[in-house]
């Protein structure tokens, strides 16, 4: 339960077993050219520009969907506009994967901020790569965490977050989403005692 709070609202989600990958490591997203074919598997399978967008615009609605500053509240109801209705959501940085449904998430993310006191939080991408082929693609999101001090230059936690996509009647929706991250153990440490400062 110690690391569930951080691990919880990562909302970086996709590849199994996947370990955790350094931000050097992960290539720049890429964009192809408009193609007029619906199977766009050019390029390594670089997606349309027009894809990439829409894409772009789903995963900037993932992780607004649980980032929010001092005072206001997270927009998790975005979470069930992006994602479709039977996805699964799986957390796999702990020994065994704890998978959830949207709303099962949402239910534990809401639980967690109350328990905790959480009343700041930030996510946000910091590098991708995005691959498709017709109706079908994949980004690999890279991201840091921020819950104490939002400005700060070094994350409390990242991660890497795997998540598939599909098309549905012209819209990019999530079908699923894993996520692995670090979370070093002084960040925990630390956590822990400005938030026992605070409600003493």
């Amino acid at each position: 339960m110690k690391k569930s709070l951080f691990k919880a609202f990562s909302y970086a989600l996709l590849i199994g077993a996947t370990a955790f990958t350094s931000c050097s490591e992960l290539p720049e997203a890429e964009t192809a050219p408009e193609t007029t074919s619906n199977a766009r598997l050019v390029n390594g399978g670089s997606v349309s520009s027009r894809d990439q967008a829409e894409i772009d615009v789903v995963v900037e609605k993932l992780y607004g969907a649980i980032t929010f500053q001092e005072g206001g509240e997270p927009h998790l109801e975005w979470l069930k506009e992006i994602f479709i209705e039977d996805a699964k959501m799986i957390n796999n940085a702990g020994p065994e994967p704890i998978t959830f449904s949207v709303d099962e998430f949402i239910a534990y993310a809401q639980a967690l901020q109350n328990d905790y006191g959480i009343t700041q939080f930030d996510e946000k991408e910091v590098k991708s790569r995005t691959r498709g082929y017709g109706s079908i693609a994949h980004r690999f999101s890279e991201y840091e965490t921020r819950m104490i001090d939002l400005d700060s230059r070094i994350p409390e936690a990242q991660g890497v977050n795997s998540i598939q996509f599909i098309n549905v009647n012209g819209e990019w929706k999530i079908s699923c989403m894993v996520w692995d991250e670090e979370i070093p153990e002084q960040n925990w440490k630390d956590f822990k005692n400005k938030k026992k400062k605070k409600n003493d």
